[in-house]
């Protein structure tokens, strides 16, 4: 039997940002209960809050932004999930786990297991980061492959933001696959047979929310 969900989490004004120092701003423009004959709500929110899209142009002035990705690119027909439990400030390393991956996946998704952490500073104060080195193997087993998933905030952590900033160029120029993260994994718990991507179209953005349906048997 099949069932759909969704891979992204709500945005709120609860919703944890890298860093810790900003939050999301939900503003009542009006209100009903205030006597206005509608509700409106002004938003203010960083690009990469919640379950977000990281392109190349977040790391390179002359990277490629939302625009440069067609709308068949966000059907992703291959998706392949790996388990990998990673703990607070530890690396995260599927490096092992790699000849499982079918050489046809077009979105790896790493499930740490950290998202459980979410309501916790540990989650942006303290979270695993991915390790340099990867990113050219995973090119190499899966030549078609687009982007990776993750349950945690960031590919960077605030421990180590040098070795931070070479993941995401390893990643999003050298080896052009974009990362997705602070994805929700909860009820991922049978095969994902296909996976859409609606990331909110920002002109020329570095990166995006992005609501992710999957479709699950």
């Amino acid at each position: 039997m099949k069932s759909f969900v969704f891979l992204s989490h709500v945005l709120s004004g609860a919703t944890p940002l890298y860093g810790g120092k900003e939050k999301l701003i939900f503003t009542s423009l009006k209100s009903i209960a205030a006597g206005d004959r509608t509700n409106s709500t002004f938003l203010s929110l960083t690009n990469h809050a919640g379950t977000h899209v990281d392109f190349p142009r977040h790391v390179s002035g002359g990277g490629k932004s939302l625009n440069d990705y067609p709308p068949e690119f966000w059907i992703f027909s291959n998706p392949f999930v790996i388990s990998c439990p990673t703990g607070a400030g530890e690396e995260i390393r599927f490096e092992d786990s790699l000849d499982t991956v079918p050489p046809t996946t077009d979105f790896l998704i790493v499930k740490t297991g950290f998202q459980a952490f979410r309501d916790d500073e540990r989650y942006w104060r303290q979270n695993p980061r991915m390790a340099i080195g990867a990113a050219g193997r995973l090119r190499k087993r899966c030549p078609g492959l687009k982007a990776l998933g993750l349950d945690v905030i960031s590919a960077s952590s605030l421990r180590d933001p040098e070795i931070g900033l070479a993941v995401h160029k390893e990643y999003l120029l050298e080896n052009d696959i974009l990362l997705m993260e602070d994805m929700n994994l909860s009820a991922v718990t049978g095969q994902i047979i296909r996976i859409i991507g609606l990331p909110l179209l920002l002109d020329v953005a570095d990166g995006s929310p992005v609501t992710f349906l999957a479709e699950i048997s």
